[in-house]
């Protein structure tokens, strides 16, 4: 099994985060209602536990604006 290993870096706040994520990938998307568009990031993760391979496919609103329409976190998951 390979080990995924990412770095996420946000200059607005120059701060960075370790993933482990195989992929990874940012998008825009205007939610309906919301006046700027967000910013999307998607990765992927694979675990290997009791025999089992997991994979899940994460996306995360980076720009979530307090009182305004947001993406909830999703996670999607499949055992091999």
């Amino acid at each position: 099994m390979v080990k995924g290993n990412m770095q996420l870096f946000s200059v607005e706040q120059q701060r960075s985060q370790a993933l482990e994520a195989h992929a990874a990938a940012f998008a825009q998307f205007k939610v309906p209602g919301n006046e700027n568009p967000s910013t999307l990031i998607s990765f992927a993760t694979k675990t290997f536990n009791a025999g089992q391979i997991t994979s899940k496919l994460h996306v995360i609103d980076l720009g979530a604006q307090p009182g305004c329409p947001a993406i909830p976190r999703t996670v999607c998951a499949n055992e091999v």
